[in-house]
């Protein structure tokens, strides 16, 4: 709408070598879409191994007749961006005009410049983000992993009783009470049961009861 453009388009780069091109936006698409897959991946391209704005109204000078379909024949005039950070593409932001007598200039190419700065910082937060939840996915398997049942080591008649009974009730709501002498595995059953149940995407604590005095003890423990 700034630019008065027809169609315009958002992509996040990651790698051109491997074609890692991610379309986050698109707008203004209609049944005659001129801006496709195709297109956009051209401008992104150039614009990756040039690192500087695309501003033409003859596509086929800047790729070539060959490269240029029959459909793309009839846009007066493109507009790519580059959104760089640290002199590396992250993200591309095309639009295309149809209109004859609406050819970008320079106050489009202001305009996307401006957008493309701001956009640096969305798309570096974006990733923080992405990079954050998929170490806090790894890392709760790897909880999950570590205390399910197969890894508590135990083929005694008994064991697999134990075994039997967790199976049973890891998925209820049930509250349960371990008991057994020191050192006897209560607190990674505990635990086993935890990351086995409805709660496993929450935290286990676990409080050293008799760390506590008796007067802070209910207080701790029910609040």
């Amino acid at each position: 709408q700034l630019c008065n453009a027809d169609q315009g388009s958002i992509l996040i780069v990651g790698s051109m070598e491997r074609r890692e091109v991610k379309t986050i936006i698109r707008e203004g698409y209609s049944d005659d879409v001129k801006l496709d897959h195709y297109l956009n991946n051209l401008i992104a391209g150039w614009l990756s191994q040039y690192k500087k704005p695309l501003l033409t109204a003859n596509l086929a000078e800047i790729f070539g007749q060959k490269n240029i379909k029959a459909k793309y024949r009839n846009i007066k005039s493109v507009l790519g961006i580059p959104i760089l950070q640290n002199e590396k593409i992250i993200g591309v932001i095309n639009l295309i005009s149809e209109k004859q007598d609406k050819e970008f200039g320079n106050r489009e190419l202001q305009l996307m410049n401006i957008l493309a700065s701001h956009c640096t910082y969305l798309i570096q937060n974006a990733n923080l983000h992405e990079q954050l939840f998929t170490e806090t996915q790894r890392l709760k398997k790897e909880v999950q992993d570590k205390y399910a049942f197969h890894g508590i080591i135990g083929h005694s008649e008994k064991m697999q009783a134990v075994f039997s009974l967790l199976e049973r009730i890891a998925s209820t709501d049930v509250q349960v009470l371990l008991e057994g002498e020191n050192g006897t595995g209560k607190e990674r059953i505990a635990r086993a049961l935890h990351y086995s149940g409805p709660r496993k995407d929450a935290s286990f604590v676990a409080v050293d009861c008799g760390a506590l005095p008796s007067n802070l003890l209910e207080s701790e423990l029910f609040g």
